[in-house]
């Protein structure tokens, strides 16, 4: 899969690379799963990211090769193309839903853009240039929400990792003290005034202030896949609930 994502029902939702988004009940054991990309103007689409979900029950993800943005709506199970936010843009690899809105990474032939949209609607609030930020990495692997106020990207292959401030109308790039270059997947979903992260540079498993905007390192290695054998902690995959 290429996202997942808990609804406010208690149901896991995936969505990935075969054309489907797959619903399964914990409690029942059921699963069943929609296709995505058959109808209208979905048809040039073949791979969704990232699904999230909102309060209402409805479901965002992107789409790739001309970066869509789709709501889904699982009552009625049928699907709304919000069209492509950015022009030039192949790919939409993360879409995460806050308070109303969607936060989605467009990128592709030298764009890299971070929209805000409203969600009932689909209107482009925000269009945000990362291009500087970006360089050579070629899309944002994630979003995550560390508490109301801050959203972190982590750039494929762990190379790139930028923070915004979404507390206002606009979102704003920021410096938070302690942020590695290089991190492991994503940033936890905040807990009591703090969120984790996993450093592939040496610094292990590093700990954000909500209240400070500051990160410091644990004291706990994190191991890489090459040095599995060597007794520190290795880890893959993130730690948050942004794409996998």
């Amino acid at each position: 899969p290429r996202g997942a994502t808990i609804d406010k029902d208690g149901i896991l939702w995936l969505c990935g690379d075969k054309n489907y988004i797959f619903r399964y009940d914990p409690i029942t054991g059921v699963g069943t799963q929609t296709p995505i990309f058959r109808t209208g103007t979905l048809e040039t689409e073949s791979n969704a990211f990232n699904v999230t979900a909102a309060e209402d029950g409805n479901l965002y993800f992107g789409t790739y090769p001309n970066a869509h943005i789709v709501k889904y709506d699982p009552v009625s199970r049928t699907f709304t193309d919000f069209g492509k936010p950015v022009e030039s843009t192949a790919r939409v690899h993360c879409c995460e839903y806050k308070n109303g809105y969607i936060y989605a990474a467009a990128h592709g032939n030298g764009v890299h853009k971070i929209v805000k949209m409203n969600a009932n609607t689909g209107e482009v609030l925000q269009r945000l240039d990362i291009a500087e930020q970006m360089g050579d990495v070629e899309f944002l692997w994630n979003l995550d929400f560390a508490g109301e106020n801050v959203m972190f990207g982590c750039g494929n292959h762990l190379e790139k990792m930028i923070a915004l401030d979404i507390s206002g109308e606009e979102m704003k790039l920021i410096e938070i003290e302690g942020l590695p270059n290089s991190f492991n997947g994503a940033v936890s979903s905040e807990m009591n005034g703090k969120a984790y992260m996993m450093s592939v540079t040496g610094q292990g498993l590093l700990e954000y202030d909500v209240a400070t905007r500051t990160v410091t390192e644990t004291g706990i290695a994190v191991g890489t896949p090459d040095g599995a054998d060597s007794g520190e902690l290795t880890c893959r995959a993130g730690i948050g609930t942004g794409g996998w």
